[in-house]
C-alpha cells in the first residue's frame, strides 16, 4: 500500500509544487495521475522514490516511511520501487545490455557490478526484458545511438528487470499535431538564467520524432546541469528567420541609475562584449545612434550590399525598453530581450526568449 498523507513539496524559491496530498493506492490498483503541465506530477512520482523530498506530511510505501529516511533507507526502498523516467536516465557511453542491468544493481554486491560481473541469471533476465520490449537486437549498441523512442524502450525493460513491487512511469512529453516545422524548443524553467549553456534548446527540428528525442535530451541535459533547479515544461515555438539576434536589455545601476543596453545577442553577447549603452529613457535618435555604434550590427545596415534590417522596428524597441527602466516604484529590476531577432526592413523585429528580474 501507498499511502500520502498531507503531503507538500516547496522547491528552491518558494514554487510550492504539491500541497495538501492526500492519497492512497491499494495493493494491485492501477492509478493514473492526470493533469496540466506543470502541475506536480512528476513531482508525486519523485516525491514517493525520494528523489525530490517532501517538505510536509508523510509518504509510506509498504509501511515504510519515505520522508526523512536515511540513504540506507531509501535505498532499500528503490529497490523495491521501478521507475520509467521521462527523459530515460541512460548512461549513454555503455551498452544497452549494460543500462538494463542497472535495474539489478539493488539485488547484487557492488563490486560485482562495478567490474561488470553481473550474473548468468541477471544477464539473461535483462536479455528478456530486452526481448520483450523489442530491442533486443540492439544490446550491444551504445545508448548514445538510440533514437528516443529506443532509449524509452530500454528505460522500461530497466525497470521491468528489476522486478519492482511498485513501478512508476513518469508521464510522456506531449506534441501537438498541428505544429508547423522546423521549431525551436526550449526548457522552460525560472532557475535556468542561461538555456543554451545548460543544454536546454534545440533548434532546427524538422519533424515530430526529431522533436521527441529533442525533448528528451534537453530536459535531461538541463536536470544534469542543474538538479535542483524547478523545470516548469518545454516550450515549442516555430523557427525565426533573421538577419540578425541582438541583446536588448535595462538595469539600475547604483551609480549611474537606470540605463539601457544595446549589443549583439544569442551566444556572440559574451564573445564580443560589442555593445552600446545609454542612460534611460532614450530618444528613437539616440536609439539609432546606439544601432550605429554596435560594430556587428553593420548586417542590418546594408553592409556591403546585404539586405537591410529593420533598424526602425529595431530602434522603437529600444524606445520603449528603455521606458520601463524609469518607472516609478517598478516591480522589475531589470531585465533583458536575448535574442531579439531583427527580420529584413519593414518586417519588424521578435523577441525570442528573456530575461526578468523582479524587486524583492
Amino acid at each position: 500500500m501507498i499511502r500520502f498523507d498531507d503531503v507538500s513539496v516547496t522547491y528552491r524559491g518558494g514554487v510550492q509544487a504539491l500541497r495538501g496530498l492526500d492519497l492512497t493506492i491499494e495493493d494491485g490498483e492501477f492509478v493514473v495521475i492526470v493533469g496540466l503541465s506543470g502541475a506536480g506530477k512528476s513531482t508525486l512520482l519523485r516525491a514517493l522514490n525520494g528523489l525530490v523530498p517532501a517538505t510536509g506530511g508523510s509518504i509510506t510505501v509498504d509501511g515504510a516511511e519515505v520522508v526523512g529516511a536515511s540513504a540506507t533507507e531509501l535505498r532499500a526502498l528503490r529497490s523495491q520501487i521501478g521507475m520509467i523516467f521521462q527523459t530515460f536516465n541512460l548512461v549513454n557511453r555503455t551498452s544497452v545490455l549494460n543500462n538494463v542491468l542497472m535495474g539489478r544493481l539493488g539485488s547484487v554486491p557492488a563490486w560485482r557490478s562495478t567490474l561488470g560481473l553481473w550474473p548468468a541469471d541477471d544477464r539473461e533476465r535483462a536479455m528478456q526484458a530486452l526481448e520483450r520490449v523489442g530491442i533486443v537486437e540492439k544490446a550491444y549498441v551504445r545508448a548514445s545511438n538510440l533514437s528516443g523512442g529506443q532509449q524509452q524502450r530500454v528505460g522500461i525493460a530497466r525497470a521491468l528487470v528489476q522486478e519492482p513491487s511498485v513501478m512508476l512511469a513518469e508521464p510522456d512529453a506531449e506534441v501537438p499535431d498541428d505544429l508547423v516545422y522546423p521549431v525551436a524548443a526550449k526548457v522552460v524553467s525560472s532557475d535556468l538564467a542561461h538555456k543554451t549553456e545548460a543544454g536546454a534548446v534545440a533548434l532546427g527540428i524538422k519533424e515530430e520524432a526529431g522533436l521527441r528525442d529533442a525533448m528528451a535530451k534537453i530536459w535531461q541535459s538541463a536536470r544534469n546541469y542543474a538538479p535542483d533547479a524547478k523545470l516548469e515544461g518545454i516550450m515549442v515555438e516555430p523557427m525565426v528567420d533573421a538577419l540578425a539576434e541582438v541583446l536588448l536589455g535595462f538595469r539600475r545601476d547604483a551609480e549611474a541609475g537606470p540605463v539601457v543596453v544595446l549589443g549583439m545577442g544569442g551566444i556572440l553577447t559574451e564573445i564580443y562584449e560589442d555593445a552600446a549603452v545609454r542612460p534611460a529613457p532614450v530618444s528613437k535618435e539616440t536609439a539609432f545612434e546606439m544601432i550605429e555604434e554596435v560594430k556587428g550590427l553593420a548586417v542590418i545596415r546594408g553592409y556591403r550590399n546585404l539586405a537591410k534590417g529593420d533598424c526602425d522596428a529595431l530602434a522603437d524597441a529600444v524606445v520603449s525598453l528603455s521606458g520601463l527602466a524609469v518607472v516609478e516604484n517598478p516591480q522589475v529590476a531589470e531585465a533583458e530581450i536575448n535574442p531579439l531577432m531583427v527580420q529584413c526592413e519593414g518586417e519588424g523585429v521578435i523577441a525570442v526568449d528573456a530575461l526578468v528580474r523582479l524587486n524583492a
